[in-house]
């Protein structure tokens, strides 16, 4: 990968205030005439220097926003040039817009992968787009997500010790597969393995209703005449269960479409559970109550466990 000389400085600058054992880095004889110093190492740097040491092991990330990648709208040491070729492994913020473009220029030998939080979809998207190079692409899923986003929300630890699903095609070459693991684990993620269909389904519950429930419930307290009042009652519960509700409202309503069948399942099940609450509670059933409170709490108790562990 050729990156401008400007970002080039940069990475080096920053390499050279983290690493104390680094040789001096003299960019003197490298400037053009009138051209000014590099800037001073900012802390957005220090996590976009994994980025750096990606590109220096051929990774390509794309994106379909520059302005999102940047952030602040500098061209920082961790954004890469548009480039006319994907010769290398590829991460891509997955639309078949965005596949159909970079379909003509991956080489053979190039690994795909995206991180998505659906899969059926972005499969589908692949078979329509990539045409030849379809058995170099391996979808994945990162299940480590927070209710903050863009680039100022990056965190270099975010995968680490988390869980990441890969759902590979049946097309998907195994040296493909190989390179898109290695990626992950380099991360520190874990590993597992599932079809596009069960992953979609697992996450449609634990994931899909969970936000859709949170932006229903804040969006329902905001639409009341006395919504002012109540958030100011509002405490740690209502923080806790409505945290998600802080999401990016475009990537939730992308989601919630795309996997839109199981999401309604999902919901009709809740819906459900609710009329037996309303008839433990028309019925002033306090046992049935309790017997449903205790089964919760124990349930999210030995997942929490788990989680721990």
């Amino acid at each position: 990968m050729v990156r401008e000389p400007e970002v080039e400085r940069a990475a080096l600058a920053i390499r050279s205030t983290l690493d104390p054992d680094a040789p001096p880095v003299r960019l003197d004889d490298e400037l053009a005439e009138g051209e000014a110093q590099p800037r001073a190492p900012q802390a957005r740097d220090v996590r976009r220097l994994h980025l750096l040491e990606l590109a220096e092991d051929d990774v390509v990330v794309l994106g379909r926003d520059p302005d999102t990648v940047v952030g602040d709208g500098e061209q920082s040491a961790g954004t890469f040039r548009a480039r006319a070729e994907c010769d290398r492994d590829g991460a891509c913020g997955m639309c078949e817009r965005v596949l159909n473009q970079i379909a003509d220029h991956i080489e053979p030998g190039a690994a795909v992968t995206d991180g998505g939080s659906t899969k059926r979809d972005v499969i589908a998207a692949a078979r329509n787009a990539l045409g030849a190079r379809l058995a170099q692409f391996v979808p994945a899923h990162p299940i480590a997500g927070a209710e903050l986003s863009g680039v100022e929300a990056a965190t270099a630890e975010l995968y680490r010790g988390r869980t990441v699903v890969i759902t590979p095609i049946a097309e998907s070459l195994n040296e493909a597969r190989t390179r898109v693991a290695q990626a992950w684990l380099a991360c520190g993620a874990r590993l597992v393995e599932m079809t596009a269909e069960r992953h979609d389904a697992v996450l449609a519950a634990v994931s899909h209703l969970p936000h859709a429930l949170a932006f229903a419930l804040v969006d329902m307290i905001a639409d009341r005449a006395d919504g002012a009042e109540l958030f100011s009652f509002a405490g740690a519960g209502f923080r806790d269960f409505t945290r998600i509700a802080s999401s990016s409202p475009e990537m939730w309503r992308d989601i919630c479409l795309a996997n839109r069948d199981l999401v309604l399942a999902e919901v009709s099940a809740y819906r459900e559970r609710l009329a037996i609450l309303e008839q433990y509670l028309e019925r002033a059933d306090g046992p049935a109550l309790e017997r449903m409170f205790e089964a919760a709490r124990t349930a999210r108790n030995a997942w929490l466990r788990t989680v721990k562990s």
